[in-house]
């Protein structure tokens, strides 16, 4: 039966997906993350010079809409408990800033400034990792900057690149020892 040997190539027995079910209307999403729980979708939305960030409640239904905003969002992260959301925010001038919003809370809160890209957490939560661009002496410098969440004073350089472009886009191991990064 060449049936039963797609479904074995095509998924593992364990994965038993549930039938598609349409979370938006808005044809316009920009960006989407979805809880480390699967309880929450964040996304945002573009209606002409605005965005609009979007945090969803999947089993409720309902969703929370932030007022709109003109800078341009990059990236969105869940905290590793899931009860909070990470979002960069870039501005004309391209200087982005990290914000953070309780998955229940309407009032998001600058967390730091001077970020390109998406956080993404240590596996304990305790750290976040993000890009950082500098110019220096006509030379592009990007570093991997690693930080406490907790006090987002302390931060570390773990890479520093000269003239080399390395993606927004960071992911850490489940183990914690390594970060991944496009390069």
């Amino acid at each position: 039966n060449t049936d039963a040997g797609r479904d074995q190539l095509l998924a593992p027995n364990w994965f038993d997906p549930a039938p598609p079910e349409q979370v938006t209307a808005i044809g316009s999403v920009k960006l989407a993350a979805i809880s480390p729980n699967g309880a929450y979708l964040a996304y945002t939305t573009r209606d002409g010079d605005l965005e609009t960030l979007h945090i969803r409640n999947l089993a409720s239904k309902t969703e929370t809409r932030f007022p709109s905003f003109a800078d341009q969002s990059h990236g969105l992260t869940f905290s590793p408990d899931s009860r909070s959301l990470y979002y960069v925010l870039k501005d004309q001038r391209e200087w982005g800033r990290l914000f953070s919003v309780g998955v229940s809370s309407r009032i998001p809160k600058l967390v730091l400034e001077d970020i390109e890209g998406s956080v993404t957490f240590s596996p304990d939560g305790r750290q976040f990792a993000f890009m950082r661009r500098s110019d220096q002496k006509r030379t592009s410098v990007e570093s991997i900057i690693v930080a406490q969440a907790a006090d987002t004073g302390d931060q570390r350089a773990i890479v520093q690149k000269s003239n080399t472009q390395i993606g927004e886009s960071l992911a850490w191991s489940p183990a914690g020892n390594r970060i991944a990064a496009v390069i």
